[in-house]
């Protein structure tokens, strides 16, 4: 494994085991990059922009619906406070 793959693997285990897009190329990581590792089996992908290392899934027969529902609840909510915060109240 390269040492920019270990870089991002511990990048991604300190931010408790996903990694997004954005946050991938807010540290000059390529998307590339990370399909090549999900290639390769170093991650996984839960949905599109949205990264899972495989040592952070607690059990192999997690399913991976719950996955797939978590990354549905989890854009729902980023989408709602991008929303409120380009709110501003009328005077």
């Amino acid at each position: 494994m390269s040492a920019l793959s270990e870089s991002i693997l511990e990048t991604i285990k300190s931010n408790g085991g996903t990694i997004t897009i954005k946050e991938a190329e807010e540290k000059n990581i390529s998307p590339k990059k990370l399909q090549r590792m999900v290639k390769q089996g170093s991650l996984e992908r839960v949905t599109r922009g949205l990264y899972l290392h495989p040592e952070f899934l607690e059990d192999s027969y997690f399913p991976r619906c719950i996955l797939y529902r978590l990354s549905h609840i989890i854009t729902i909510l980023i989408n709602l406070k991008r929303s409120f915060k380009n709110y501003q109240t009328p005077v």
